[in-house]
């Protein structure tokens, strides 16, 4: 069953970004999902904060994984937009990239998916129409079965 979170502001985004930071536990794999511009990096700035971390996050875009090792436990940050086919995914050992010492974070995940054993928490970052600055999450727990 689903979760919905409406925030209808920039703070209350990056306030609830903040708490979910600052509830993590090791081991936990999040999938952000949502079109471009929905806030999938700016959740990994604020959850990054919430974590005790000061450390600059950006988009991983060109780089694909960051590590970040400033806060309670060290966090891997994936943006898996460029990436096209699996054999990509493999090439660059994507899913051996996953901290189980830490958090995993996953920006556009679709191809790691098959990849991925156990439990899963996907946020889908949605617009809300009626606030300019606003979203919609939608929080679902999955237990992945791997490849």
């Amino acid at each position: 069953m689903a979760e919905v979170k409406r925030l209808p502001s920039l703070s209350e985004f990056e306030a609830f970004a903040f708490e979910m930071g600052g509830k993590a536990q090791a081991g936990q794999v999040f999938f952000l999902e949502g079109e471009m511009g929905m806030g999938k990096t700016t959740f990994v700035q604020s959850f990054m904060k919430g974590m005790g971390s000061s450390e600059v996050v950006s988009s991983p875009t060109f780089r694909i994984i960051h590590a970040y090792t400033q806060g309670r436990l060290p966090v891997v940050h994936m943006d898996l937009y460029r990436l096209k086919r699996e054999k990509e995914v493999l090439s660059i050992d994507v899913p051996g990239s996953i901290s189980p010492e830490g958090v995993t974070l996953v920006e556009w995940p679709e191809l790691l998916k098959p990849w991925v054993k156990g439990p899963v928490t996907m946020l889908e970052f949605l617009a809300l129409p009626e606030a300019e600055n606003g979203r919609q999450v939608v929080m679902k727990s999955l237990v992945l079965g791997g490849g």
